[in-house]
């Protein structure tokens, strides 16, 4: 058995081979907008200041004063970790540590955070007019149709699209939506709106499209990292592109891997914190920058 010696956050074993974990910080609070049943999510960030670790432990416990279990082992250069299991109102604390061959690291500082509770709002679709078509929603809910009222968490972004049956033309949105073309929401308030639908002689039917905006992401440097965003669409290691209902608020993470450091935003993001925030009301483009970390060899 290989003897450890116990310093602070680092351990080291009699031959030398450590793993260390430093920089912890503090969890970010992000909850998906993903549709009627997103659930609520803790982000979990930090910073890995091993060279040799061969993965992470990430530890969570119930409240400020329940007991501590391993929620999950991670591959080795991980710098993040999503928590979808956790419950709204109820405040979680983390710790992480690295580990190897020779044992565990120290643990990093305790992060804690309460995911938020949910306000649902209502959407309600109604359709009027001698036609006949069906109104569908982005994210899912929505299929009127039979079902033509929905709850959404309030802040959620939701594109409808009004499709007509044979015989039939779409003429347009009244309510909460104007125009004959796509409906995109963001729902602050329980809502109601109306699709109309005229009877055609025309073989030819209008259909909606949704209005939608594109957000280019490009990641720059010498580092590695990948760039995330919420609500999900956006996962991106080079140069991706995803078109959101437009009026959308994107919140996108740079999260670093091994041994890369996080710089900054360009473009419609500016500054260097971890997270920023793109409203979508027109095609934007952004550019995160990751640069490798040099780093010495630690004496034995």
């Amino acid at each position: 058995m290989q003897r450890l010696i116990r310093n602070r956050r680092t351990q080291r074993s009699a031959s030398g081979r450590r793993a260390i974990v430093a920089g912890f910080s503090g969890v970010c609070l992000l909850v998906g907008l993903l549709g009627p049943a997103a659930a609520a999510q803790l982000s979990l960030t930090w910073a890995d200041a091993s060279t040799n670790e061969d993965g992470f432990k990430v530890e969570r416990k119930t409240g400020t004063t329940g007991a501590y279990g391993q929620l999950v082992a991670l591959a080795a250069g991980t710098t993040g970790y999503v928590d979808g299991t956790v419950a709204t109102g109820t405040p979680y604390c983390y710790r992480v540590r690295a580990y190897n061959s020779a044992g565990d690291s120290g643990y990093s500082n305790e992060a804690c955070a309460t995911p938020a509770s949910a306000t649902l709002q209502t959407v309600t679709v109604t359709k009027s007019g001698t036609g006949s078509g069906t109104i569908t929603s982005s994210p899912s809910g929505i299929s009127c149709g039979s079902d033509c009222t929905e709850n959404y968490r309030s802040g959620t972004s939701i594109a409808l699209s009004a499709t007509p049956a044979a015989g039939s033309t779409f003429t347009g949105w009244s309510g909460a939506c104007t125009g004959t073309g796509g409906c995109a929401l963001v729902v602050d308030n329980s809502t109601s709106l109306t699709a109309i639908f005229a009877t055609s002689t025309s073989t030819t039917n209008t259909t909606s499209t949704p209005a939608t905006s594109t957000l280019t992401v490009t990641k720059t440097g010498n580092g590695s990292g990948v760039i995330a965003s919420s609500p999900a669409g956006v996962y991106c290691r080079a140069t991706c592109s995803t078109s959101f209902p437009s009026g959308t608020s994107v919140t996108l993470a740079a999260v670093t891997t091994t041994r890369s450091t996080f710089t900054g935003w360009s473009g419609a993001c500016t500054g260097s914190n971890a997270t920023c925030t793109v409203s979508m009301t027109a095609a934007r483009s952004v550019t995160a920058t990751f640069t490798r970390n040099r780093w010495r060899q630690a004496s034995p």
